[in-house]
């Protein structure tokens, strides 16, 4: 099977875009906004009462514009990529470590700071091996956070590594 490469939030919006609803600056009009659960699928993360607990807070589902929304779910579906579910004793941990940080990056560095910390104490290697992924597809959903933001003063971050 052909591997393909998850696309640019910009290169999905140039690709689906009509010129028309562009707005200033060539940037598109964003009018319909979604709200992201960064840890997803919500049938995986809903079993378990530690991780339904963690992915419902709501420092973790930022409000995105619906088509970097959309881009962001077609290219993981596509790579058939989404956020492990984590072993029970690095979810308890996780959610004993997180703290909300001051705006959306901050609490997804706070999560994933969380999520390795956490896989350092779990004696499981699989545990440990789901945390590791669990830290990459978060990653890699940060550039479609930071370019499908609703609140603007959240995007005076520095741009995180790709």
């Amino acid at each position: 099977m052909e591997s393909r490469r998850i696309i640019t939030p910009d290169e999905y919006i140039e690709e689906t875009e009509d010129v028309e609803a562009l707005g200033n600056f060539g940037i598109p009009a964003r009018t319909h906004y979604n709200r992201h659960h960064i840890l997803f699928y919500r049938r995986e993360w809903a079993e378990h009462s530690e991780a339904r607990a963690l992915r419902g807070r709501k420092s973790l589902i930022p409000r995105l514009d619906e088509s970097v929304h959309n881009a962001l779910h077609d290219n993981f579906r596509e790579q058939n990529l989404h956020v492990p579910i984590l072993g029970a004793q690095t979810l308890n941990l996780v959610n004993r470590l997180y703290e909300v940080g001051g705006n959306q990056f901050h609490s997804i560095d706070n999560l994933l700071s969380s999520i390795d910390k956490a896989a350092t104490f779990t004696p499981n290697s699989t545990s440990r091996e789901l945390a590791e992924l669990a830290i990459h597809t978060i990653q890699l959903q940060i550039p479609y956070i930071r370019d499908g933001l609703l609140h603007p003063a959240d995007l005076h971050i520095p741009p995180c590594n790709s």
